[in-house]
């Protein structure tokens, strides 16, 4: 009888230990944890500087439109809609949206069109450190409408590729943290825009205000009408997202991508090293991780073990690769000389054996998925030494033997290092000496810049957008621009004008498909592929969706099971 008692005495013990030990909180195992290779530079919409950082301030702040995620369509975020174009005159457009009736500011206010033009101030601001104020030239004005506090109209110049989705795609920040004075309220967007107010001692104030590092660093000061706010940001280590209660968009849960955010919590880890990344996957430290090297995503995909916790997926990215020439370099300008090295370049093999397959070849400055655009009626270069030693043989240096090239790419790449080691061993067949060199990341941008370089390896990253070459290929751009191969051609010229002025994709397309039949006649490069975005994440995690829209996924629609 004592026995029974006292078992019996020991087992309400253990229950009433156990009714009081704390359960894990739900916020904790249902935070999304995300792998990072390198931290935010400042969440300061209008001195971003970075990929990440947008990406952070996309789910902090907001914007008129944007592209879904899901179905890679422009839709409205505050605007109702993508907006509509009116053509004033041949050299002015008006742009109009209409503001959602649900936005709101965190404290209740309405979202109105004087939210937007104070914004688009902002972003027009000379004198921040930051990029936007040349990038948004092309706005002359942001009218608000005098019969509708919620509908606003940019008037902006016709020269501007896209203009209605840069306009749409300018963050709203809230008055009431970025200017409390309201002294930018006394002053017109032309007035911004002139240099005639920037000696004003209040003007100054506020430029020296929004230069401060609270803005980009300090979480009680980076305030926007997105669905997350930062719960905590230790730097080099980890960004925390916590989901807002009663957030004004959970009322449109279903419209688009921007507007479902399942996770309660977003935890970003930095981590710069990919093996320290797949090893904190594998122990449950992260839930997913993109951008892994083709090498380890191609060994992870082998690993049955792996695969029965892990999920892997991939996403077709919009720019492309190229192996690109200095058109300033005596030999490199000789046509044949160009067409001999491209004839010596095997990139099918180069994207088996070094890409794993997670690539397609590409025969110009996009991505060959993007059907409507690309002209698929170019035919690749070959990879033949016969047709190599033919071209030559045709140029002007035929009877200097060997030929000296230096091929230059970033340290420590061993993608790009591998290709130029493939090019290396077959150029040498036909008596051109292709020399490697690696730079520091740094210095190779700089020799790229300065026109150092001679045959060197470039890659551009795209939207979803209809690309805009007029600052990778316009004679405008060579010389010390972003058009590093100095390739000038009036008839390339004229057809990235027609590209730039066209409010119909089919006449793009045209201009768009000309233009890919010059390059590949004038080889200012040689493009290689287009790559594939990589992801691996945990079984548990839910409603993933790989997209095209970079990076190529939207980590609020996350849920772990």
């Amino acid at each position: 009888m004592y026995f029974n008692t006292h078992r019996l005495f020991v087992l309400l013990i253990v229950l009433l230990l156990l009714a009081c030990t704390p359960n894990k909180p739900k916020s904790q195992s249902s935070t999304v944890n995300i792998r990072q290779s390198e931290d935010a530079s400042g969440l300061n919409p209008i001195t971003i500087r970075d990929g990440f950082s947008n990406y952070l301030s996309m789910q902090l702040f907001q914007t008129l439109i944007g592209i879904d995620f899901k179905s890679n369509e422009i839709v409205g975020i505050i605007a109702k809609d993508k907006g509509t174009v009116t053509v004033i005159n041949d050299s002015a457009l008006k742009i109009s949206f209409e503001i959602r009736e649900e936005a709101k500011f965190d404290d209740g206010r309405p979202i109105t069109a004087e939210d937007v033009q104070f914004s688009t101030k902002l972003h027009l601001l000379k004198g921040i450190n930051s990029f936007t104020s040349r990038f948004f030239e092309f706005v002359d004005n942001v009218i608000v409408d005098s019969t509708n506090f919620r509908k606003l109209h940019f008037i902006v110049s016709n020269s501007q590729m896209q203009a209605d989705f840069y306009c749409g795609s300018i963050y709203l920040m809230d008055h009431k943290v970025y200017d409390p004075k309201a002294i930018l309220k006394t002053y017109s967007i032309p007035e911004i825009k002139s240099d005639s107010i920037y000696e004003k001692t209040e003007i100054k104030e506020i430029i020296s205000s929004l230069n401060d590092q609270k803005f980009a660093k300090n979480k009680n000061f980076i305030k926007g009408s997105g669905s997350y706010e930062i719960e905590e940001w230790n730097e080099g280590r980890n960004i925390r997202l916590n989901k807002k209660e009663n957030w004004w968009g959970d009322a449109l849960k279903q419209t688009n991508s921007f507007f479902n955010a399942n996770a309660p919590k977003l935890n970003y880890e930095i981590i710069n090293d990919e093996n320290t990344a797949v090893v904190s996957l594998k122990n449950g430290r992260i839930d997913l991780m993109s951008e892994l090297s083709p090498r380890q995503f191609n060994q992870l995909k082998m690993d049955e073990n792996f695969k029965s916790k892990f999920k892997l997926a991939t996403a077709q990215k919009m720019g492309y690769h190229c192996l690109g020439f200095n058109l300033n370099h005596p030999v490199l300008n000789d046509i044949h000389i160009r067409k001999a090295i491209a004839h010596c370049l095997n990139k099918e093999l180069f994207i088996e054996k070094v890409l794993y397959g997670l690539a397609e070849p590409t025969n110009g400055p996009l991505a060959p998925w993007r059907e409507k655009i690309y002209n698929n009626e170019i035919s690749a270069i070959p990879f033949d030494l016969n047709k190599a030693k033919e071209e030559l043989n045709k140029s002007k240096w035929f009877n200097q033997s060997p030929i000296e090239i230096e091929y230059a790419y970033n340290a420590g790449n061993k993608e790009r290092e591998a290709l130029g080691l493939i090019l290396k061993e077959e150029a040498a067949k036909i008596g051109i000496n292709i020399n490697l060199a690696a730079y520091e990341w740094s210095v190779y941008l700089q020799k790229l810049k300065s026109g150092e370089l001679e045959l060197f390896y470039s890659a551009v990253s795209s939207s979803l957008l209809p690309p805009n070459y007029n600052s990778s290929f316009h004679s405008s751009a060579a010389n010390g621009g972003r058009n590093y191969f100095n390739y000038k051609n009036e008839t390339a010229d004229s057809l990235i004008h027609v590209m730039n002025r066209s409010n119909q994709l089919s006449d793009y397309a045209k201009a768009s498909k000309s233009f890919q039949e010059l390059l590949n006649n004038d080889l200012p490069c040689i493009f290689l592929y287009s790559e594939k975005e990589t992801f691996v994440f945990s079984k548990s995690i839910q409603d993933f969706y790989p997209s095209s829209a970079r990076p190529h996924y939207w980590a609020p629609v996350l849920s772990k099971k």
